[in-house]
C-alpha cells in the first residue's frame, strides 16, 4: 500500500515542481483547477443529468408554490413537505458521483498538507524538536542525544519528561537550506530532515513508525525502524497561510474558495448540472 502512495506522492512532486518557488498559492491554484476539471467531469458522467435538472426544477416550483399561496397556512405547509420530499429525490441522484469524488479529492488534499500545511523555518526563527520513546522505555535511561549541524543552534539541553517519555529540545535556525537532525535514544539512532527554505516542498512535522494511518496522512514520507526505541519524532514547524484576494487563509480555505470559482466557472462551458 505505501508503494502506491510514494507513486502517487512522486507524480504530485513532478506536477508541482515549477512552482516550487513561487508564491504558494499559484501550485494551489493549479490543483484547485486540475481538481475542479476532474470532478466536474466525473460528476457529469457518472450522473444522471436530466433527471437532476428536473428535480431542481420541481424544488424552485414548489418554493414558487409557497410564494403563490403565501396566504394560506394550509397550502404553504403542503408545499413545504412537497420541497423537502423534491430534496430527497434530488439528494438519491447527487450523493452517488459525490462519494466516488470524494477519495481522490482525499488524497489529493492529503499530499497538498504535506506541502502546503507548513512552512520552513526562517533564518533566525526558534522551534521545538520532540522525541517519544515505545510505551515501556525509560526516558532517563535512554539518555536521549540531538546532534544538529553546522547552521541550526540548539539552544536547550534535553528536557526529559519520564511520565510521558518525552524529550524536548529547542532549537534556532541560523541559515537558510535543509538540515539533518541526528537523534539517538536507548542505543539507537534516527536522523530527521529539518527544513529551513522558502521553497515549496514536502515538510513532515511528526515522523513515527511504518503505519497505513501514515501512509494515508503523511504519503511519501520518511519513518523510523520498527526495532527502534524511538515511536516518533516532532519538529513543530509553523503553520503556512496562503494569501488570497488580499486575505491570509489556511491552505483548506483558499483551496475551497479556488475549487468552487472554478467549478462555477467551468460548469456552463462544459455543460455540468448540479
Amino acid at each position: 500500500m505505501s508503494f502506491i502512495f510514494d507513486i502517487i506522492t512522486a507524480g504530485f512532486d513532478g506536477i508541482l515542481y515549477p512552482f516550487r518557488s513561487l508564491n504558494p498559492l499559484a501550485g494551489l491554484a493549479f490543483i484547485a483547477l486540475l481538481t475542479a476539471l476532474f470532478a466536474l467531469l466525473v460528476y457529469k458522467n457518472l450522473s444522471n443529468q436530466e433527471a437532476i435538472s428536473s428535480r431542481k426544477k420541481r424544488i424552485f416550483g414548489h418554493f414558487f408554490g409557497i410564494y403563490l399561496y403565501r396566504d394560506d397556512l394550509g397550502q404553504i405547509l403542503r408545499e413545504l413537505g412537497l420541497v423537502l420530499v423534491a430534496i430527497g429525490r434530488y439528494l438519491r441522484y447527487v450523493l452517488p458521483p459525490l462519494a466516488v469524488i470524494i477519495i481522490p479529492v482525499l488524497l489529493v488534499c492529503a499530499q497538498l498538507q504535506i506541502r502546503y500545511g507548513y512552512r520552513g523555518l526562517e533564518p533566525g526563527e526558534e522551534v521545538n524538536v520532540s522525541l517519544w520513546l515505545t510505551p515501556g522505555e525509560n526516558i532517563l535511561r535512554a539518555n536521549p542525544i540531538l546532534i544538529v549541524p553546522a547552521g541550526i543552534t540548539l539552544q536547550t539541553p534535553a528536557l526529559r519528561i519520564e511520565e510521558s517519555g518525552e524529550a524536548d529540545w529547542r532549537i534556532r535556525a541560523d541559515a537558510a537550506g535543509n538540515f539533518i537532525l541526528n537523534f539517538s535514544a536507548g542505543g539507537k539512532s534516527a536522523a530527521v530532515r529539518l527544513t529551513a527554505a522558502k521553497t515549496v516542498g514536502r515538510i513532515y512535522p511528526v515522523i513515527g513508525k511504518p503505519a497505513l494511518s501514515s501512509s494515508l496522512t503523511s504519503p511519501g514520507g520518511p519513518t523510523l525502524s520498527l526495532s527502534s526505541p524511538i515511536e516518533k519524532i516532532a519538529v513543530d514547524y509553523p503553520t503556512r497561510e496562503v494569501g488570497i484576494f488580499g486575505v491570509k487563509l489556511h491552505w483548506t480555505l483558499a483551496f475551497l474558495v479556488l475549487i468552487l470559482l472554478f467549478g462555477f466557472s467551468l460548469r456552463k462551458p462544459l455543460k455540468v448540472d448540479f
